[in-house]
């Protein structure tokens, strides 16, 4: 890889993470600004932290247009690249081995493949390495400006959050397969009705295939409806959790921090936004996590696919041939 490339990449990485550490300046000036407004008669100091919110707000405003669009024509230039090397190699599989298969169950698991290795990718760089530098940023912005404390507090209930939402995710799998293995069977049916419809239609027996596709409609429709019920336990434990970590948050301040002297009005809010961002960050980590465990789900029949080995015919050696001298 060119010098230019690493130094392409350490770059974006840079300004990703100088964004990221800049989301956490907001919540302590805010924090500061009450402070101010509530101790002191001459508001004095205010103006400067006004100017300093309003430059770090500017900052965001400008720079990410420009920020995600040159990181996501790195990331979709990987994903062209990978689209075509699959491709390529379902392309050169032997006539054999697409025997077995209907045709339109062969372009569901190859377009789901493709639209699942698409979402990984965008998960994980677009969506997955912003969020964790993010996590990162926010956590030590909380050690710093509110505790160690504070944080072992957020750490605390967000631990619980993740054991649950890993069961889920867990569990989420068997309904996924099912997801996928209804749609394929539904566009077999149609691929077929279709490939006969003239025959179809001048027996006049259209309601037949009617009554034939309607059991598998019911099926994909039951799948669907199971998957959907998991995801709303998904966000709900999400939402509990934000709640819980205000209250936790609150209780800390008023019982312990407040009447130790260890703390004030304006690190309370500061402590409170900066975990409503921690959890906001850490929400998405998770439902990164929960995304990909479904890609990953989706990209197996079409890995399955690509892996099957079988011995190549004569017909599909000559093919082979013709395909590389033609690349």
């Amino acid at each position: 890889m060119p010098i230019s490339t690493y130094l392409k990449y350490f770059s974006l990485f840079s300004i990703l993470l100088l964004m990221k550490a800049n989301l956490a300046l907001p919540s302590y000036l805010i924090g500061q600004i009450i402070n101010i407004t509530s101790q002191s008669p001459t508001l004095e100091g205010l103006g400067n932290l006004l100017n300093y919110l309003l430059l770090s707000t500017l900052v965001t405003i400008i720079i990410s247009p420009f920020f995600t669009y040159f990181f996501e024509q790195e990331v979709q230039i990987n994903v062209e690249t990978k689209s075509r090397t699959l491709f390529s190699q379902l392309i050169r599989k032997p006539f054999s081995h697409f025997k077995r298969l209907e045709i339109g169950s062969l372009a569901s698991k190859f377009e789901r493949g493709l639209g699942s290795y698409e979402q990984f990718i965008n998960l994980s760089v677009s969506r997955g390495l912003p969020l964790a530098i993010e996590l990162f940023a926010l956590g030590c912005a909380i050690i710093f400006f509110s505790g160690w404390l504070t944080f072992t507090l957020v750490v605390f209930v967000l631990m619980i959050a993740t054991m649950i939402k890993t069961l889920i995710i867990r569990l989420r799998r068997p309904h996924i397969s099912r997801v996928n293995e209804a749609e394929d069977e539904i566009l077999d049916q149609i691929v077929g009705v279709f490939s006969g419809i003239r025959t179809i239609q001048s027996n006049r027996v259209e309601g037949f295939f009617e009554k034939r596709l309607a059991p598998f409609f019911e099926n994909y429709r039951q799948a669907t409806v199971s998957l959907a019920v998991s995801r709303s336990v998904f966000d709900g434990v999400a939402i509990a959790t934000h709640s819980l970590i205000s209250l936790s948050i609150i209780t800390l301040f008023i019982f312990y921090l407040f009447p130790e002297q260890h703390s004030d009005a304006g690190q309370l809010v500061t402590a409170l936004l900066l975990s409503a961002s921690l959890t906001r960050a850490f929400t998405g980590l998770l439902d990164v996590y929960r995304l990909l465990d479904q890609s990953r789900e989706d990209f197996s029949a079409l890995k399955g696919i690509l892996d099957h080995e079988e011995k190549l015919t004569g017909v599909s050696q000559v093919l082979n041939q013709v395909l590389e001298e033609l690349a």
